[in-house]
């Protein structure tokens, strides 16, 4: 019987561990990624209107000629979550959405942000952002970050 409650025991304190992220998997309907936006500072944001859409895609297609449409997103039934690197001293970072999911009244959105490593990198400034295109759901969001 003690054997029993030990094993119990590990196998509830270990769950967590095993079970990795925790919620209702949010599908992520379209991303895009912009390697050279010239936000400077990291950041992250969840858009919900069409107006903050129109400035927030004009503002990270600034530098590009001619600047690509923006993509229509019902805001009804769709909002976009946007996350920003910052800047960077060279090319080879990169940003993206890997997961959203929501658990305990809260949407979870998981960034992962890739580094060059010692690979071959461009010497140019560079400021990394992603947009992603989820379900609308109308609550708290959090954004949870890793590198690579």
């Amino acid at each position: 019987m003690r054997l029993l409650g030990v094993c119990v025991l590990v196998i509830v304190v270990a769950a967590p561990v095993w079970a990795g992220r925790q919620g209702q998997a949010v599908k992520i309907l379209e991303q895009w990624q912009r390697q050279n936006t010239g936000n400077m500072k990291p950041k992250a944001k969840v858009i919900r209107s069409a107006e903050d859409w129109q400035q927030t895609w004009k503002a990270a297609h600034a530098r590009t000629f001619p600047s690509p449409e923006i993509p229509q997103i019902d805001f009804n039934t769709h909002m976009v979550l946007a996350a920003y690197s910052g800047a960077k001293r060279t090319g080879g970072y990169a940003i993206e959405f890997t997961d959203v999911r929501v658990a305990d009244g809260t949407l979870r959105a998981y960034i992962h942000e890739e580094t060059p490593g010692k690979k071959i990198k461009s010497q140019n400034i560079t400021s990394p952002a992603c947009f992603a295109v989820v379900p609308r759901i109308d609550m708290k969001v959090e954004f949870i970050k890793s590198k690579e």
